[in-house]
């Protein structure tokens, strides 16, 4: 699954809302509370748990709060497209996609 195809707030400007039930779990908040750090959150967990509903409940939860669709990267690396590719390599593509430059703007990825 190429990056484009993983990020379609980009073209639709929402998460698809199958994506994002109502019932948030308590890490969202924790989650969401520290967005505006400039630190690395990770969040990890066996499969299944819900880690990828999170992260669409927070990228939701930025557009409906004014971020740019185009700001928000998502990147599952459990694609096999993504699986071998560098960081720097998924943001070039990003900028490529978007026209973002990534160094100037604040993303969130």
């Amino acid at each position: 699954m190429k990056l484009n195809e993983l990020n379609l707030w980009w073209t639709e400007k929402q998460v698809p809302q199958q994506l994002v039930p109502a019932t948030r779990r308590e890490l969202f908040t924790t989650i969401k509370n520290d967005l505006g750090r400039r630190q690395v959150q990770v969040i990890v967990g066996l499969r299944r748990v819900g880690k990828s509903t999170i992260f669409y409940q927070l990228i939701d939860d930025l557009i409906k709060n004014k971020t740019d669709p185009l700001n928000i990267v998502y990147c599952n690396f459990d694609e096999p497209e993504l699986q071998e590719k560098r960081v720097e390599e998924l943001l070039k593509e990003y900028s490529k996609l978007t026209d973002i430059d990534y160094k100037k703007e604040k993303i969130y990825l």
